[in-house]
């Protein structure tokens, strides 16, 4: 549980949350490893049970054409956005880095926490919003009308 806390410390925006809360948060985290290169989430398909705090390794994203391709490495969350902000469709196909661990944290607690601390959640619409300010990103996003 103190390896848990002291993660929890060092990713943003759980950060900013106050100690109380960080200790119920780390009570709720469930380790999981991905094996190489699994695809753990698929484009606009894949539902999103919660977010990912990635451990060890990292996951390497990607739209299904390949543009824009990212890497969230240790320290990171990945699924805010898409949780908060998207219907929790995976914004991005993503792939397992080799020794791939994270922390799970389930969407309704961690909606629970984006709905009592405004700065937590401020940072993923910020977030979106940074993404979106890129044209082609906000194209493959949002397709234009038929």
């Amino acid at each position: 549980m103190t390896d848990r806390l002291a993660f929890l410390r060092t990713v943003a925006p759980f950060d900013l949350l106050p100690p109380e809360v960080l200790e119920q948060v780390a009570a709720l985290l469930q380790e999981v490893m991905h094996p190489r290169e699994a695809v753990i989430y698929r484009q606009g398909e894949t539902e999103l049970r919660g977010v990912d705090l990635i451990i060890e390794g990292g996951y390497d994203t990607f739209f299904f054409d390949g543009h824009l391709p990212e890497f969230y490495g240790p320290g990171t969350c990945y699924g805010g956005v898409s949780v908060l902000l998207t219907k929790k469709r995976s914004l991005h196909t993503v792939q397992a880095r080799a020794g791939t661990r994270v922390y799970f944290l389930h969407r309704n607690d961690f909606r629970r926490l984006a709905l009592s601390y405004t700065p937590f959640l401020q940072h993923f619409n910020n977030r979106y919003d940074q993404l979106m300010r890129d044209d082609k990103y906000a194209e493959l996003v949002q397709p234009g009308p038929c």
